[in-house]
């Protein structure tokens, strides 16, 4: 859920569009609180900014590592393809992909992608990137366990799995595309100076509780009206409540069940509910081995 504050004074200066566009990627199922836009064509470029708080703040802004949360939502790392609310997949830095055979797929990239840094993003990158997933992704061994990539041409990449997947490209959109190369060349600084393809750069990042990026100006397609995304953790329900009431945020990020229950009490806040296509269940079953089989009478 993402719940916005009314107020004639809201600094939200966004249209839908773009809000989508930043948040929508979250298959989160938890909705988030904003304040009511103003139309982004009656406010100057520089202040297209957008404020919000969250309880959960990425710890890492390497798309390999698991506590790298929503920088793809944010609009800083990029997938070969985006999941729409509706569980659709639309093409992203992936063109077009087709399934020559049972167990191939061939997949063309977009042309004339860099990273940031200014290095090309062909098929050897995207290879790289995937295999770096494999290796080091908690969710790698799941989704991409014994899949083969063959770089065909510069902007052609063949994937081969295990067995027939019909359902494999749905898959990569949970997979950003990153400079593999530079992230092994300096190893664990690229959980905070990493190298993405994004149309938000960060310019200040605080592992765990602060976000700040800017818009790229080199960024490879449409150039985004947002100019400016801050992000910071709150862990209280009250101190984020009044942020949004006192105009230090525009919006609350993945809000809990029972503080979503007090902003749809109050007709000051307005709520939306991207459409959620997965649920994470994280069981410490070392502790408790009985933990298990409950859960599982359960689902």
């Amino acid at each position: 859920m993402f719940t916005t504050y009314k107020s004639k004074y809201a600094r939200i200066t966004l249209i839908l569009s773009i809000l989508i566009l930043v948040l929508s990627a979250c298959s989160n199922p938890k909705s988030q609180t904003v304040k009511e836009s103003t139309p982004a064509s009656v406010v100057p470029a520089k202040e297209q900014v957008l404020k919000y708080v969250t309880l959960n703040m990425p710890r890492s802004l390497d798309p390999t590592n698991i506590d790298a949360q929503r920088i793809t939502s944010d609009g800083i790392a990029e997938p070969l393809v985006y999941q729409n609310d509706d569980g659709s997949i639309r093409p992203w830095l992936a063109r077009s992909w087709k399934n020559v055979e049972p167990t191939v797929w061939e997949v063309e990239l977009q042309q004339n992608v860099k990273f940031w840094s200014g290095a090309v993003m062909d098929a050897a990158a995207v290879k790289a990137a995937l295999e770096r997933h494999q290796k080091l992704n908690k969710r790698g061994p799941s989704q991409l366990g014994g899949v083969q990539f063959i770089v065909k041409d510069a902007t052609h990449l063949q994937i081969k799995t295990p067995k027939p997947d019909p359902s494999f490209i749905f898959k990569l959109a949970a997979f950003a595309i990153h400079n593999a190369a530079q992230a092994d060349l300096i190893g664990d600084k690229f959980n905070k100076e990493t190298d993405l393809t994004g149309f938000m750069k960060p310019i200040q990042f605080t592992p765990g509780e602060l976000l700040i990026a800017e818009a790229f100006p080199g960024y490879w397609g449409e150039k985004p009206k947002l100019q400016r995304l801050e992000a910071r953790l709150g862990t209280d329900g009250q101190s984020r409540l009044l942020a949004l009431k006192n105009g230090d945020a525009d919006g609350d990020m993945n809000v809990e069940v029972e503080q979503r229950v007090s902003y749809e009490k109050d007709a000051k806040f307005q709520t939306y509910f991207p459409i959620g296509s997965t649920s994470n269940l994280w069981l410490n079953i070392k502790k408790v081995p009985s933990l298990q089989d409950n859960v599982n009478e359960c689902v």
